[in-house]
């Protein structure tokens, strides 16, 4: 697996971040799980990234989905029981949903979840999405890479991001 490419698309992410939030840092949590992009390849579900394996020198976790799901819902019982109970006073954008998230991992911003990534035939350029989600966001970018005599290369990136 090139985790090299893991982490040169990671970094561009955090730049990315650092930039919109004034230079402010996080917690990134990944999905150890990959998702399947841009065509089915047979192993790709079961497909998963390793700890410690990723260049990247900013404070991250691997997380499992069922982790996620399972503070995300914690989150959503409650969001419901207030809802009925203050119909007014819920928040409009349901961040309460992400308080057990957000306490379990305080410097997280939400988390990330990574495709596998495609290469061409000569495995010289190379595809992945991030896929980004929060509690006040959510954003999906793809990102081209090619391979260089000095390693890999950003090309491109672009997607969608929505606020709440």
């Amino acid at each position: 697996m090139e985790y090299s490419i893991y982490g040169i698309v990671l970094n561009s992410v955090d730049r990315e971040y650092r930039k919109n939030n004034k230079g402010k840092t996080q917690h990134y949590l990944i999905l150890t799980k990959l998702f399947s992009s841009k065509g089915v390849i047979p192993d790709a579900e079961n497909r998963s990234l390793v700890p410690n394996k990723l260049p990247f020198r900013r404070q991250y976790s691997l997380v499992d989905e069922t982790e996620i799901d399972g503070l995300i819902e914690k989150g959503l019982t409650d969001y419901e029981k207030e809802k009925k109970l203050k119909p007014m006073n819920v928040d409009m954008c349901g961040e309460s949903i992400w308080k057990y998230l957000y306490s379990r991992y305080p410097d997280s911003s939400g988390y990330y979840h990574f495709s596998n990534i495609v290469f061409d035939r000569a495995k010289r350029r190379a595809h992945v999405t991030v896929k980004g989600i929060g509690g006040y966001w959510n954003s999906s970018v793809d990102h081209s890479l090619i391979k260089t005599r000095k390693g890999w290369k950003i090309t491109s990136s672009g997607g969608g991001f929505g606020v709440c």
